[in-house]
C-alpha cells in the first residue's frame, strides 16, 4: 500500500515531494500513554502545524496503524492509542 500512497503522490503533487524528511520528538520525557506526554504532544503539534499552515491550505494526513502485530523498528509500543 506504501508504493500506492507515494506514486499518487509523485504523480499528483511532484513539487511536494523531497529526500529531505523532519522528525520532530513530541512526547519525551513523558511514559507513553501519560496525560502529561498527551499534553505535551498536543501542545506541540498544534504549535508545529499552526506554524507550517496557513487555514486555506489542504493537506494530506496519512496515518499508519501497525495493529495488533509489531512494528518492524520499534515494536508494538501503543496498541491502544490510535
Amino acid at each position: 500500500m506504501l508504493k500506492e500512497i507515494q506514486g499518487y503522490l509523485n504523480d499528483r503533487f511532484p513539487e511536494y515531494w523531497s529526500d529531505i524528511n523532519i522528525r520532530f520528538e513530541l512526547g519525551e520525557p513523558y511514559r507513553n500513554g501519560s496525560k502529561r506526554r498527551i499534553n505535551q504532544v498536543n501542545k506541540r503539534v498544534n504549535t508545529i502545524f499552526e506554524e507550517l499552515f496557513k487555514p486555506t491550505d489542504h493537506i494530506f494526513l496519512i496515518v499508519k496503524d501497525w495493529g495488533s502485530y509489531e512494528d518492524p523498528m520499534y515494536g508494538n509500543t501503543t496498541p491502544e492509542y490510535l
